[in-house]
C-alpha cells in the first residue's frame, strides 16, 4: 500500500494522458483495498468503466493490462492479480496468489523458449543462435540457470 501511495504523490500532476491513467486506476485500486473487505478483487471491466467515467477515452481492458497495470507493476507498485480481478495485496494469500499467476505465466514460457532455442540450434546446424543476439542476455542468463525448465 505505500509503494501505492508513492507513486499517487509523486505522479499527481503528471500531464500525460498514461500516467493520469495509471493514477486514476491506481487510486480506484487503493480505494477499494483501504475500505472494501480484504478478498475484493477489482474486475478489468469495472476498472475499465470507472476510467471511462472519469474521462479517459478508448480505455479497453488490453489498454488496462498492458499501459496501466503492467507499468504500475515496473515502477513497484505490487498489484495482485487472478482471473477474478486486481487488487492492492493486503494478506500473504494475496502475495502467494500473485507468486501462483507468475509461476503458472513465465515458467511455461520460459520453457517453450528454452525448447525452441535447442531446435533451431538443432535445426539449423549450430548456424541459428537466436539467444546469442545481445538484446536476449538476460533471457540467455535466465535459461542457462534455469535446470528444471524442460
Amino acid at each position: 500500500m505505500n509503494a501505492a501511495s508513492n507513486f499517487l504523490e509523486k505522479y499527481s500532476d503528471h500531464d500525460d494522458a498514461e500516467y493520469r491513467a495509471q493514477h486514476a486506476a491506481l487510486s480506484f485500486i487503493l480505494f477499494r483495498a483501504t475500505f472494501a473487505a480484504d478478498e475484493v478483487f477489482i474486475s478489468a471491466k469495472e476498472i475499465v468503466e470507472h476510467l471511462l467515467r472519469q474521462g479517459f477515452e478508448e480505455i479497453t481492458p488490453h489498454y488496462l493490462r498492458s499501459n496501466i497495470i503492467s507499468k504500475l507493476r515496473d515502477k513497484d507498485v505490487v498489484i495482485a492479480s487472478t482471473p477474478r480481478g486486481y487488487k492492492i495485496p493486503t494478506s500473504y494469500t494475496d502475495l502467494v496468489g500473485f507468486a501462483e499467476l507468475v509461476d503458472g505465466i513465465a515458467l511455461p514460457l520460459l520453457a517453450r523458449l528454452k525448447r525452441a532455442h535447442g531446435i533451431f540450434d538443432l535445426g539449423g546446424a549450430g548456424k541459428i543462435k537466436i539467444l546469442d543476439e545481445t538484446r536476449f542476455k538476460k533471457l540467455q542468463l535466465m535459461l542457462s540457470n534455469s535446470h528444471g525448465l524442460r
